[in-house]
């Protein structure tokens, strides 16, 4: 007899027909036709449904839809399902993998929206006899096509097509918003929650009729997108940018299967560690409460956003120095930072915070994406961040604690390296800073970074060998220091050195992002009044007048532009800046912050991007032996056999610092090693 789960099973079957040139194929003759229609086609796309996100937890597709376009520009596609959980006709698995593999086999050109989703459920599926969508072929992923034309808008698939008119069907949601609204009942009947019940189940029970119109209609819809926008994505008619553009297009379609490689490799995670340091930081958490509500003679959760304004500012009656993008008063670190002087107490609040959100984002959070592998394979996404850098989510690695000593070095120790393996972190050396100064011409930073090893390379007087054993006699760079003693004629010796120089840092590094005198205020160091803090940026700025210079120079040229302003990187990817027009001088200082930093740490951001394929087809092509496992900001992470560190380190570095854009200013990559765990590592010396 059924028991209770089986008998909420949905049984929903429909019989809609699918929209003309769209074909459910199952039987082998069906799926012969299939590929020999699409054999026929250069370009082909191609695009999964799956029981879930998880590809590294056990989720597979269940069916698939490919397509091409003829030569009139109609789309043909054609779908089969082999694990739909449903009682309808399916295909047997084995010959559908070997169709689609077929029907994609010796393409010119795979076309795709997130194209990296599907790549790893295709190199999931097909197994031991290799991804279904064949290595090799090239690539054109419409989401980061969408994103290089114009990264302000919304680059979900139909959001697109609707905007620029291409659905054939009218309305390019209706396929969507149907398969939604049969989940919606789907899950109602499981009484499960929608998003509970897509984690579980995902598409997979819905009517294969309904699901086939759906992902036909993907198909279709991203190859009539990349007919659509390819030669703009590509930077036609960009003038003197075409070419950089060009290179920037075919470095983030490689950088598409690069990310995949690097997120396939993962990195091994320690679960029974991190449990353990969610249960201690429960019981020290638990012991700061009490103490909190001694110190403030307040019982509230002191966890809870709102109860915490609440208590700020009204009860203490502090002033609201920084809001959300809500416009909520923040109840940050830096937000709290700003009143410690006033209030000291505050310290202990700061604590507490930090260590819950350790325990809230980096303990059992952490746990939970662990693969059956053992190891976390983040999602790095190429159209994350505007400004051009990669974002990462699931976990998000990019933001791991690293101010705080004590917990960044808590969680970075459940990071750790098989016995025999090294793995190696490769970081650009303060890469924005150098960003700033070649593209403001700050002579104050070029002097500081200069070089006379690398000079001597660039005149030709050294190979690169030459030139890294010169560098490595030269004194090391302190551009804080140098530019300490430039704007406030303080040296080192000088009782006000630190102090000074602390400011100096805190300025170098806040200006690439656009920062004010909140860098300063906020600063848990320097702990300055918003007097002083102007003071000191007036005079850094007084002493630097190219980087005011060129961020006028910058929005003069982004407005005196017809259109939607904008500007071109070195390496030609194009910034839009819609809200410098806009008459609120909060929202047009906001975007003026965002365009400069675009400038400088967008710019230093394309490094990363262009290193991580480097890297990615030095170890396709076998010339290092190691596999790229992460990256974080500026930072590549690569594992290999402890034994090939001293081959891979020079190569390595030699990939991730050639690079001869930046007049005289040397890009520096330093290396760092661990064979223990991420806490553990140690500067390496070539």
């Amino acid at each position: 007899m059924a028991g209770p789960a089986a008998s909420r099973r949905p049984t929903l079957i429909l019989t809609t027909p699918l929209s003309a040139n769209h074909h459910l194929v199952q039987t082998p003759d069906e799926l012969q036709g299939m590929v020999t229609a699409m054999q026929g086609a250069r370009e082909r796309g191609v695009d999964f449904e799956t029981d879930g996100l998880r590809w590294f937890q056990g989720d597979r597709p269940f069916s698939a839809a490919v397509g091409f376009l003829d030569s009139a520009g109609t789309p043909h596609c054609f779908y089969t399902s082999w694990a739909h959980r449903t009682p309808e006709i399916r295909s047997d698995p084995k010959h559908a993998k070997a169709a689609i593999r077929d029907a994609l086999t010796g393409a010119d050109a795979i076309i795709n929206q997130n194209l990296k989703f599907d790549l790893h459920m295709s190199r999931v599926w097909g197994g031991e006899d290799g991804p279904v969508i064949p290595d090799g072929i090239p690539v054109h992923d419409t989401m980061v096509q969408s994103f290089l034309v114009y990264e302000e808008r919304k680059l979900a698939l139909e959001s697109v097509v609707q905007n620029e008119g291409l659905s054939p069907w009218g309305d390019a949601f209706a396929a969507k918003n149907l398969v939604g609204d049969t989940i919606t009942k789907l899950a109602k009947t499981r009484r499960m929650p929608k998003l509970k019940y897509l984690a579980k189940y995902g598409h997979s029970e819905v009517p294969v009729c309904i699901e086939a119109e759906y992902g036909c209609r993907d198909v279709a819809h991203a190859l009539l997108l990349d007919r659509e926008q390819r030669s703009n994505a590509m930077g036609e008619g960009m003038g003197a940018y075409e070419p950089h553009r060009r290179n920037l297009y075919a470095n983030e379609m490689l950088l598409v299967r690069a990310l995949t490689a690097m997120e396939a490799e993962g990195q091994l995670c320690n679960g029974d560690y991190l449990r353990q340091c969610a249960w201690w930081l429960d019981e020290d958490l638990e012991r700061r409460r009490k103490d909190l509500t001694q110190i403030f003679r307040a019982s509230i959760d002191w966890g809870n956003d709102n109860a915490l304004r609440a208590f700020l500012f009204k009860r203490l009656r502090l002033r609201v120095t920084r809001k959300t993008e809500k416009g909520d008063p923040s109840v940050g670190t830096a937000a709290l930072q700003d009143h410690v002087a006033a209030v000291p107490q505050l310290e202990h609040l700061i604590e507490f915070r930090v260590r819950l959100k350790v325990r809230s984002t980096y303990t059992l959070s952490i746990v939970d994406l662990i693969g059956t592998d053992g190891r976390l394979h983040p999602n790095f996404r190429q159209t994350g961040a505007r400004t051009g850098r990669l974002s990462c989510t699931d976990p998000n690695f990019q933001n791991f604690p690293a101010r705080h000593k004590e917990m960044s070095r808590m969680i970075r120790q459940g990071f750790y390296v098989n016995p025999g393996m090294c793995r190696m972190y490769s970081d650009y050396s303060q890469v924005e800073l150098r960003f700033l100064g070649w593209a403001t011409g700050c002579l104050n930073l070029i002097e500081a970074y200069e070089s006379k090893a690398y000079y001597a390379f660039q005149r030709g007087d050294l190979d690169w060998s030459g030139y890294q054993a010169a560098r490595a006699k030269e004194a090391g760079a302190d551009v804080h220091s140098s530019m300490c003693k430039k704007v406030f004629g303080v040296s080192k010796g000088h009782p006000e050195h630190k102090a000074k120089r602390n400011a100096t840092k805190a300025i170098n590094f806040g200006v690439p992002y656009g920062g004010g005198t909140k860098m300063l205020t906020g600063n848990p160091i320097l702990r300055l009044g918003m007097d002083e803090a102007e003071k000191l940026l007036l005079e850094y700025h007084r002493k630097n007048p190219e980087i005011k210079a060129t961020k006028a120079a910058l929005f003069r040229q982004m407005l005196g532009q017809h259109g939607t302003p904008h500007f071109t990187n070195w390496a030609g990817r194009t910034r839009h800046g819609p809200r410098l027009r806009n008459r609120g001088r909060d929202a047009n200082a906001e975007e003026e912050r965002a365009m400069f930093a675009s400038l400088i740490q967008g710019s230093a951001g394309e490094l990363t991007r262009f290193s991580i394929v480097r890297l990615w087809q030095m170890a396709e092509a076998g010339e290092i032996p190691a596999a790229m496992s992460s990256t974080v900001h500026d930072e590549i992470q690569l594992e290999c056999r402890a034994e090939d560190v001293a081959e891979i380190a020079p190569k390595v570095r030699h990939a991730m610092e050639d690079y001869h854009h930046f007049g005289g200013l040397p890009i520096v990559a330093d290396l760092e090693t661990t064979t223990t765990n991420w806490a553990d590592k140690k500067d390496y010396m070539i």
